[in-house]
């Protein structure tokens, strides 16, 4: 007995130590002894240990084991396999237990373990209430246009659901459980669809419980209109008035921008504002003065700024308007210019409403009975200018054609259109001319302040004007102009500053033709002004005496001058006596070498134009050699230019006299050359020349003739040297060969 006594009492001791540690080292569990937790949402609640605790044990009582332990010091973490059904937080002696799926009414135990081997628990029990519904909108109205998709949003909460139910003129829709948000969609909505929509969530948990929210669906649409029907009128009529009906009105019912569109086919011609005041009923459009042009497809427009099942913002309808009338002559001009010796047609087009059944040319007067022409009528599809658009409509062409133009002449004619409605009428004029032919025989003379300009023109040049174009190095260009008198010879004073550029140009109805251009350089004004004054400060007598001596001196001279130009003349004639065509074109730089004749002279000129104001010895006063020749080509230029242009100072080493004769080719004695100038085919097969050996009296053929009265003269004022500063010396180009050089090398005419 005494053992099992003892016993007891030790028992007993250690029962009341454990009771004191527990007294001195005590547990919190909160929220304790519940802990209310919402339908669906996780539980949590937190454990304190008392100091020196060693581990923390989640368990639920009755059942053996436990959730998982946290031991102090250690890693504060759920093992992986239960981490979807537990959380945990650790805060020094605090930990935090997580439920993530909780079930009503079960109770969870906190166990702390301590290091003297005691353990302290405390319970919580899980009290799941429902989640009372609630429906939050985005958006109380829904606005969208007729045709679109639409989706009413209800976003709602609460736990747990017994169902969501859309609701529209107090019938349900739809409803379900799960869904969140829960959508009330539209496909292609239509204007019926408008109106009130409500969401109504219900919870049935440990209770019943019910929210709602009202939506509103607004669905736009375009009005509808209607045309009046199609009308036909006669042209002139004062006023025709189209109308456009609004049929069923929009949403909004606000209109914007009433107006028309015409229409041609498929091409829209204008847009035009309506021009009466818009009403509840619709508008209307008002034409005045109408003709065969205000015919087509009238098209009524309106917006509320809603567009149509097809993106169209603008809603309309069309009707057709037709004016009929007589044909329209589509005649762009009433003068036509034919150009004698070539081709000439002029071509016509009508169209009208109804189509023109025929279309034809008459001559108003008699006095061309000789003049004959040729029509063509064709029908087919023609362009017209309707209000500054082009459009095809149906008509018809005339093609008048008078074959090649033999001589001038002056005719009037009558355009003659006829369909179902009338006849149109107009009349047109038709004159031939000649083309302008290039001013010849240019002659330029320089004075101290002014030069004369001198030319030839083409006899019956009644129709043609002179344009002679100075262009300054400084300030603008100067046209002047001269009518044509069938004068032979036109003369003209300009009056200069500067160093300008001229060039004369024949115009008339047809179109230019242009020379080529000089270029005349102002001489040393101070030096010819100073030369002046000393004379003028001469007694009168003296100068008489000079005059006088002077002009005794010219008279001897040009004697002189004459009889040893005579002597010249002749020789040179035997000399050319041997020239004859041949299979090598003689080329001037850009044009073919003929007679200068006012016939040949004619160049192909069509509107303005551009010369090329660089050129200071023309291409007309130079040659150039086809490569391969071996002679010495040159002849008389028909231009003029300054002796003190570069120019011409760059070829004066190359000539060996006076008496201007170039060497085109070095030969063996290594003789100085003239640079080679751009070679250019003939224009004329006929214009070449040879030297063969033919009869005298029969070295010039009509298309070859080369004669200094025939031909110009190159003009070069020698400004370097004293005397009259308006001394001219003209310079004769030769052709001849090598042989005949030689022969006349000891010549006095080679000499000089």
């Amino acid at each position: 007995m005494a053992p099992v006594h003892l016993e007891m009492k030790t028992a007993t001791c250690v029962l009341l130590l454990i009771h004191f540690i527990r007294q001195t080292q005590s547990i919190i569990v909160e929220p304790s002894p519940d802990v209310n937790v919402s339908y669906g949402k996780p539980m949590y609640f937190n454990c304190t240990c008392s100091t020196g605790w060693k581990a923390v044990v989640l368990r639920v009582p009755g059942e053996i084991g436990f959730k998982f332990a946290i031991f102090n010091g250690g890693s504060c973490q759920v093992p992986f396999e239960k981490r979807t059904h537990f959380s945990v937080g650790c805060y020094g002696d605090k930990t935090k237990f997580g439920i993530l799926q909780p079930v009503d009414n079960t109770t969870w135990q906190c166990l702390c373990s301590y290091h003297d081997n005691s353990d302290e628990t405390m319970n919580t029990r899980v009290n799941r209430i429902p989640e009372l519904p609630s429906v939050s909108p985005q958006k109380q109205t829904y606005v969208v246009k007729e045709g679109e998709d639409a989706s009413l949003s209800c976003h709602f909460t609460g736990a747990p659901i017994q169902n969501v139910t859309w609701i529209h003129n107090n019938k349900a829709l739809k409803w379900s459980t799960t869904n969140q948000p829960y959508l009330l969609n539209f496909q292609n909505v239509s204007r019926a669809a408008t109106g009130n929509y409500t969401c109504e969530v219900t919870v049935n948990y440990k209770g019943t419980y019910t929210a709602s929210e009202t939506f509103n669906l607004v669905v736009l649409y375009p009005p509808t209109l209607k045309s009046g029907n199609d009308t036909t009128e006669i042209e002139g009529i004062a006023m025709v008035t189209l109308t456009c009906e609004i049929a069923e009105h929009g949403n909004p019912a606000n209109y914007s921008n009433p107006h028309w569109q015409h229409w041609i086919g498929d091409i829209l011609i204008r847009n035009l504002s309506s021009n009466s005041l818009m009403t509840t009923q619709g508008f209307s459009l008002i034409l005045k003065s109408v003709t065969i042009y205000d015919s087509g497809r009238y098209v009524c427009l309106i917006s509320n700024g809603v567009p149509d099942y097809s993106g169209n913002w603008e809603q309309s309808d069309d009707t057709e308007l037709t004016i009929q009338g007589i044909p329209q002559i589509l005649q762009t001009q009433k003068e036509y210019y034919a150009q004698v010796g070539k081709v000439f047609l002029i071509k016509h087009e009508c169209v009208g409403i109804p189509e023109t059944s025929s279309f034809g040319i008459e001559k108003n007067n008699t006095l061309s009975e000789l003049l004959l022409y040729n029509t063509t009528e064709t029908i087919k599809f023609i362009k017209v200018r309707v209000y500054d658009t082009t459009v095809e409509m149906r008509g018809r062409s005339l093609e008048t054609n008078f074959g090649t133009v033999k001589d001038r002449f002056k005719s009037s004619f009558q355009l003659i259109a006829t369909n179902s409605i009338g006849t149109a009428k107009q009349t047109l004029f038709v004159e031939a001319h000649d083309f302008p032919s290039e001013p010849f025989h240019i002659h330029i003379e320089k004075y101290s302040s002014h030069i004369l300009v001198e030319w030839e023109g083409a006899i019956l040049d009644s129709d043609m004007v002179y344009e002679l174009l100075i262009k300054n190095y400084s300030g603008d260009d100067k046209i002047f102009r001269y009518p044509g008198s069938s004068s032979k010879i036109y003369k003209t004073n300009l009056i200069f500053s500067d160093d300008i550029i001229i060039q004369i140009c024949t115009t008339n109805v047809l179109g230019k033709n242009c020379s080529s251009t000089f270029k005349v350089k102002r001489g040393d004004k101070a030096k010819y002004e100073a030369a002046l004054s000393g004379e003028m400060s001469k007694t009168t007598w003296v100068a008489l005496v000079v005059v006088g001596a002077i002009g005794f001196l010219n008279i001897l001279a040009c004697a002189v001058f004459l009889t040893s130009r005579k002597r010249k003349n002749t020789r040179k004639s035997s000399t050319l006596s041997s020239l004859k065509r041949h299979n090598y074109s003689l080329e001037r730089n850009n044009y073919a070498l003929h007679r200068v004749d006012s016939k040949d002279q004619r160049k192909d000129y069509s509107g303005n134009t551009n010369p090329t104001f660089e050129t200071y010895l023309t291409p007309d006063s130079m040659t150039s050699q086809k490569a391969g020749l071996s002679q010495q080509f040159s002849m008389d230029g028909n231009e003029y230019a300054s002796v003190d242009d570069p120019a011409i100072l760059k070829m004066r080493p190359k000539r060996r006299h006076h008496n201007g004769l170039y060497d085109m080719n070095r030969n063996s004695n290594g003789k100085a050359e003239v640079p080679n100038l751009p070679a250019r085919p003939n224009q004329d097969e006929n214009a070449y020349l040879t030297t063969e050996s033919v009869p005298h009296g029969e070295e010039w053929e009509n298309d070859a003739t080369i004669n200094s009265s025939g031909s110009p003269s190159l003009l070069l004022e020698m400004a370097s040297e004293t005397g009259d500063e308006n001394r001219e010396i003209t310079q004769y180009l030769t052709c001849m060969t090598e042989n005949e050089k030689e022969t006349l090398k000891n010549s006095d005419w080679w000499t000089h």
